[in-house]
């Protein structure tokens, strides 16, 4: 689908030039009591290692956003401009004057999408991927590039490949980043990383967690042949009664949010307040994002 950008909106300088913030939709907390999380009812995604105890034969893996079809009103070039959602309008504004040390302040999770200078390969860019929770410096977990340049040699050189401030939802199952030259790039709700898990199997293990709800739901995906189990464990690694991975309905598919299951329950709200692990055991598996939920 080809979508309409509105211009013309007045912007003030918020952002450093390189630089571009996103908020994700979740306050971070410290960890409380014996290093235990409070994540309450937050969604959670898998962009660094803060829920991560353990990998055993599985990675986090940084996923590269879509080049989308061409606008058809295509605005200015977005250069230190900011896309804005507002109903199902979306517009574009640019900074009048970009201050080199200013920065937004949020309590919340952070995301940037800062540029990568090469004065030694012709001047040519390309866009990184950088995370930040709260008060704590950004977190490079990702060191490779985020957008590539890619076949359009257009984009090989400098000023070519600047995001835009914000991220989008256009669908809904699809968020969208803008960069220069006014360009559209697309990605899975949600998934800007993942827990990933190749044809051999391989496990993560969360470090423990309180929570608030009654079920769990994933963002996932796993191939025709892979699969997803879920075990829910106390903090000294011992799986409930009931919630054991014996007890897990196999998981295969592809859903944005599926709700985990046991042959015995859904219902996990008997944990809540109790420090919990969580255990996932993947084959040809990706895991986007966890959240505890009220649930029906």
């Amino acid at each position: 689908m080809h979508r309409r950008i509105v211009t013309g909106f007045t912007a003030v300088a918020l952002a450093p030039a390189l630089l571009a913030l996103t908020a994700i939709a979740a306050l971070i907390d410290e960890p409380t009591g014996a290093n235990v999380l409070d994540i309450g009812s937050r969604r959670e995604l898998f962009v660094d290692r803060y829920l991560i105890d353990r990998l055993d034969n599985a990675t986090l893996k940084l996923h590269e956003p879509q080049l989308a079809p061409a606008m058809t009103e295509p605005a200015d070039n977005l250069e230190y401009g900011t896309v804005i959602k507002d109903g199902d309008l979306f517009g574009s504004t640019r900074a009048k004057a970009v201050e080199p040390n200013s920065m937004v302040i949020l309590r919340r999770s952070l995301v940037a999408k800062p540029t990568r200078f090469h004065p030694g390969r012709g001047e040519s860019t390309d866009i990184l991927f950088m995370t930040a929770r709260g008060n704590g410096p950004f977190d490079r977990t990702f060191r490779e590039a985020f957008i590539r340049p890619a076949l359009d040699l257009a984009r090989w050189g400098n000023r070519s490949n600047y995001a835009a401030l914000n991220i989008v939802p256009t669908g809904p199952t699809e968020m969208s980043i803008y960069t220069t030259p006014f360009r559209r790039f697309t990605l899975r709700l949600d998934c800007f990383a993942s827990v990933h898990v190749g044809a051999d199997i391989g496990e993560l293990v969360t470090k423990p967690l309180t929570f608030t709800g009654k079920e769990l739901v994933i963002n996932y995906s796993t191939s025709a042949g892979g699969s997803m189990r879920v075990e829910l464990q106390d903090a000294a690694g011992k799986a409930f009664p009931g919630f054991t991975l014996a007890d897990s309905h196999n998981l295969v598919g592809d859903a944005i949010e599926q709700s985990v299951s046991w042959t015995k329950c859904v219902d996990i709200s008997s944990l809540i307040g109790r420090p919990v692990r969580v255990r996932f055991v993947m084959q040809e598996a990706d895991l986007f994002a966890i959240q505890f939920r009220p649930g029906e």
